[in-house]
């Protein structure tokens, strides 16, 4: 018998014991390797090749980071059934595939961490407990400065503005319905039917006008135009994600935006109670599933909790990126930003200044 034929013998022998201890995994007989080695020996150098990551490449690490942990938990959880199984023992290749994603996951997590060190905004964001290496580079990655003079814009842009509504393709036909030619006065006709901004409509209508390579902007174009969904759907999700971080952090005393998510959170519940949202819950009655735990509250007047805790979750994700785009826009352009429009023209007085990194 061979050295290698032993090692193989070897191994299956005590696989059951690999896969409870995570061993490393004996190839040969004068081999061994980590899983996703070649990955481990480049974290020596990922400082230095993140350093002219683009915002696309940070968005596919993002994206990336998340589906990989999304496989992995579910994998974790098919294990833990089947090793609680008398008659059934899971293999090693699955606990070698789960351990693989574990070192993927880690690995583009440092990654991203580089990312955000070294950006300006680096400090301020790894400063707010509850806001990572993977959510920072994922916000940094997503929004452009450049492009939202207001907060009210990265509002709108990560589906976080109640007013904008995603009509679809069949509104939209009905809206263009008998045009021939696209005017002027058609984008302001559509502007305010649509409640998009005429600006919008005319960027989305030239960019499915240069897909299909006409050089001018056709009814067909300004149709897909009007249907397009009006936010970022992977940015609205990211957001979600920040609102659950600071909902995980209510009760932790130096967590800043836990503490506003407590405190909407109260306030919101007060206010229901009072019958501040009557209106509004007896309408959602009429079209929420009767069938839903939330349906007999809706009915006597009142916001069921977990329509509560949404909107409290809500409020702290909108005031935490408030605060990062006037901190971000200070270090951009060396100035304040604009007052938000509640404050300047709404006769809001009061206005809540962010925390500080340190």
């Amino acid at each position: 018998m061979t050295e290698e034929t032993k090692e193989v013998n070897t191994e299956a022998a005590t696989e059951e014991k690999k896969v409870k201890k995570k061993k490393k995994i004996v190839i040969t007989t004068n081999e061994v390797l980590t899983p996703f080695s070649l990955i481990m020996q480049l974290r020596k150098d990922l400082k230095e090749q993140v350093k002219n990551l683009t915002s696309t490449e940070a968005r596919f690490l993002v994206d990336t980071y998340y589906t990989i942990q999304d496989y992995r938990i579910q994998l974790g959880s098919q294990l833990r059934a089947a090793e609680q199984k008398v008659d059934e023992n899971p293999s090693g290749v699955l606990a070698w595939i789960e351990e693989n994603m574990t070192t993927m996951e880690s690995t583009i997590r440092l990654a991203l961490k580089h990312y955000v060190d070294g950006h300006k905004m680096g400090p301020w964001l790894t400063a707010q407990l509850g806001i990572g290496p993977v959510l920072s580079a994922g916000l940094l990655a997503y929004i452009d400065i450049k492009k939202a003079p207001t907060v009210g814009h990265i509002w709108s842009y990560a589906g976080l503005d109640p007013t904008m509504k995603w009509h679809g393709a069949v509104q939209a036909a009905k809206w263009v319905k008998g045009m021939t030619e696209v005017t002027e006065k058609t984008y302001i006709d559509m502007a305010k039917l649509s409640g998009f901004k005429v600006d919008a409509i005319k960027r989305f209508a030239k960019e499915y006008a240069d897909i299909g390579k006409s050089k001018k902007i056709r009814v067909e174009d300004l149709k897909n135009a009007l249907a397009r969904r009006p936010w970022n759907a992977k940015l609205k999700v990211l957001c979600w994600k920040v609102g659950q971080s600071f909902v995980k952090l209510r009760n932790v005393e130096n967590s800043y935006y836990g503490g506003v998510y407590r405190e909407r959170d109260e306030l919101e519940f007060n206010k229901s109670a009072a019958g501040d949202y009557r209106d509004q819950a007896l309408a959602r009655s009429k079209t929420v599933d009767k069938t839903t735990k939330g349906y007999p509250t809706y009915c006597k007047g009142e916001l069921p909790e977990s329509h509560i805790h949404t909107r409290a979750a809500r409020y702290a994700t909108k005031l935490f990126l408030a605060h990062m785009h006037e901190v971000w826009y200070k270090l951009e352009f060396k100035k304040d930003p604009p007052m938000p429009y509640a404050i300047a023209h709404g006769g809001h007085a009061h206005k809540i200044d962010p925390p500080t990194a340190g």
